[in-house]
């Protein structure tokens, strides 16, 4: 099911007045519905680990991610999707980054894509949240392994 972005937007403005620090804007009614759900702020907000050596927040990574795709991207036909990825994926590492005892495990795609399915139903957006992380991480094996093999 997905809600109406508009009526949302003008439910939470006063929210997103109050969220600290944000420091990109949403472009689209929808954006901003994303950016003024309770569940996105305190993701947003939150330290990356639960690891007290990790500085920074979700948000702070979500602002360069937006600023690669503005470099990137400009004004292509799929700039919206990818800001809606990139507003979306890591706001929910807090989710996974330290369950608690005896819950089962799952990844911050995963939470991702069930905070997404409320908005959001283009298939390929909602794919790329679940599994961006596991095509990164297997690139990079790939890439550790071959650069082994060439040292070796």
């Amino acid at each position: 099911m997905c809600l109406n972005p508009v009526a949302i937007a003008c439910s939470v403005q006063p929210l997103l007045s109050s969220l600290p620090g944000l420091s990109f804007t949403p472009e689209t009614p929808l954006e901003r519905a994303i950016v003024g759900e309770p569940e996105w702020v305190e993701g947003a907000t939150r330290k990356q680990s639960c690891s007290e050596q990790v500085q920074g927040t979700a948000k702070d990574h979500i602002q360069q991610i937006l600023e690669v795709i503005d470099q990137l991207q400009g004004h292509s036909e799929d700039r919206a999707r990818l800001r809606l990825i990139a507003l979306i994926h890591d706001a929910f590492k807090y989710k996974s980054a330290c369950p608690p005892p005896g819950s089962e495990q799952r990844t911050h795609g995963y939470w991702a894509r069930r905070f997404a399915e409320r908005f959001i139903a283009d298939d390929g957006v909602l794919t790329v949240l679940t599994l961006y992380d596991g095509n990164f991480q297997a690139m990079l094996w790939k890439t550790l392994h071959e650069n082994r093999e060439a040292a070796q």
